[in-house]
Parts: structure tokens; sequence; C-alpha cells
């Protein structure tokens, strides 16, 4: 499978290229630096490195052009001012229609989920207000993979651990879990397994350590 992963160099997208490697597809990592971030011990012949940025219509395009999935990771920064997140979504999904390309994988956050059928977790009293302009951002995200027609699943996860651990794991679709944390090597072995499995597919999924 060829596999074109946006935010590459980040905690989960170098992650997700990782296994995607040793499972033996082929991987497009496109970042801003992508050179100085992925060594020269972590790349194969199955790897190709594409240096780039997000509002860059021309290259997006290009790292999509002969993807069977696109896996998306992107981040930013914490704020109001922004925007990272849903622009860059916005001009990953076009590139993809241009270019034929039907499925991703996209990584939101917590406060995207279900509470109740008509509250949302960033709604709810107890949800972190240092938390809820990010959570808009993927909102936002979460609006144009929606209208846009694709195959999409939006991978809400709580907490990112940072650690090599790999430990079981539990999934619903669109509602919030009781777990808080997440280990990546979890997330992104969920995230490489629903590429191939497609059990949500355009909806929302909580994920949690359990």
């Amino acid at each position: 499978m060829n596999i074109t992963i946006f935010g590459a160099t980040g905690l989960v997208g170098k992650q997700l290229v990782k296994i995607a490697l040793f499972a033996g597809h082929k991987v497009t990592a496109y970042g801003r630096n992508v050179y100085e971030l992925i060594s020269e011990e972590e790349r194969d012949q199955n790897l190709v490195l594409v240096k780039g940025g997000l509002f860059d219509k021309t290259d997006v395009a290009d790292a999509i052009k002969n993807a069977d999935i696109v896996l998306s990771a992107i981040g930013g920064a914490n704020n109001n001012n922004d925007n990272t997140r849903s622009l860059g979504i916005k001009n990953i999904t076009e590139a993809m229609l241009q270019q034929g390309v039907t499925r991703i994988i996209a990584i939101g956050g917590l406060g995207c989920l279900q509470a109740t059928a008509d509250t949302l977790m960033v709604d709810t009293e107890s949800f972190p207000e240092e938390y809820k302009a990010v959570t808009t951002e993927h909102l936002k995200a979460l609006e144009y993979l929606k209208n846009s027609g694709l195959n999409y699943t939006f991978v809400c996860p709580p907490t990112i651990v940072d650690t090599a651990e790999y430990t079981t794991y539990k999934t619903n679709k669109d509602y919030a879990i009781e777990s808080y944390t997440i280990n990546v090597n979890n997330l992104a072995a969920f995230i490489l397994a629903e590429a191939t499995e497609n059990i949500f597919v355009q909806c929302k999924v909580a994920i949690g350590n359990s």
C-alpha cells in the first residue's frame, strides 16, 4: 500500500512512518523538517521524504499523487491564532479530490467526540478551558472532511503518552470513553490497522488505553 503521511515529523507521525515501513508499505513522509528530523537510520528504500508546507497546494498535491491512503497527523499551536490544522486539512482534501484519492485518516482531539447525542465533549462543564481553542480548530477540520465526500476517519485521542510500550487499547464510534491517555504506539498501531480494516469510515472514533 502507498501511504502519504502529513505531519510525519511529529510524535505520532514519526511512529506512523516507522510502523508503516516495518509492515512493508511504501511511505511518503511530508513535512517542513523531514530531512532534519527523520534520521538516516530511520530511512529505507520504501520511504520518500518530501519537504513542504501545508499551505503550499502544489507540494501537497504532488505528495498525494500515487497514494492509496492519506494519514494526517498535523499539529499546530494551542491558541486562537493558529489555523494550521483546519487549513491544512482543507488543502489536503482538495488535493485528494484532484488526484482521485478517496481514503484519509486524520487525528483530531477528545473534545470533538460526543458526550451525549446533543452535546460535544468540548461543551461539557468539565472540559479544560485551555483546550477549547485547539478543539475549535479540530472541529473546523472535521467539517472539511465531512463536506469533502471522502472516506474519512477522524481519530480523537485523549492525552498522548510518549512511550515505546504497546498495551491493549479500546475504541468507540463517535462517543467518548472513560480513558484519558493513549500510548503513542497504540495510537499509531490503531491508525495503521484502520487503514486496512476500514471499520470506522465517515465517523469519529474515540481511543484510549485499556
